[in-house]
């Protein structure tokens, strides 16, 4: 009875997927953002911010349900801010339960708005956006990689 508990309890770590009921881990509602921006695409990454915006809704209408800034640096060794290609974070609590569509763009202007001249990626694809499912209790992770 209890290698047929332990083995249940395995199957269970190992098949928990994004987007699952994460309970049996950490009892909380967990983001993991990865955005890479390669060098190639100019901006001052130091002060210009790159907004990832949740929807409620595949055509990115209305305002975002939420809304996150992020800067490409990181400090090195000697607490030195350095310029990267590939930005990694975790936000907890971040979305409430529901199904969201994710956008991300370099604020160019600095105004906090999508304008047409700046660069966007949207979390699987403009044509086919993926939802992400939020639960009570679950993790994501929401990858942006922009082309040159």
């Amino acid at each position: 009875m209890r290698y047929l508990f332990i083995s249940a309890m395995l199957l269970s770590i190992f098949s928990c997927k994004d987007g699952d009921d994460a309970a049996f881990f950490n009892n909380t509602n967990e983001t993991v953002f990865e955005i890479n921006i390669p060098m190639s695409i100019p901006f001052d990454r130091t002060t210009t911010p790159v907004v990832v915006e949740f929807y409620d809704n595949k055509e990115f209408k209305g305002k975002p349900s939420e809304s996150q800034n992020f800067y490409m640096v990181e400090k090195d060794e000697n607490d030195k801010e350095k310029v990267i290609v590939e930005y990694n974070s975790t936000s907890i609590n971040l979305l409430e339960e529901g199904n969201y569509f994710a956008l991300c763009f370099i604020d160019l202007n600095k105004n906090g708005s999508r304008e047409n001249n700046e660069p966007i990626e949207y979390f699987a694809s403009r044509e086919n956006p993926e939802k992400i499912r939020v639960l009570k209790e679950s993790r994501r992770t929401i990858k942006f990689y922009f082309d040159n």
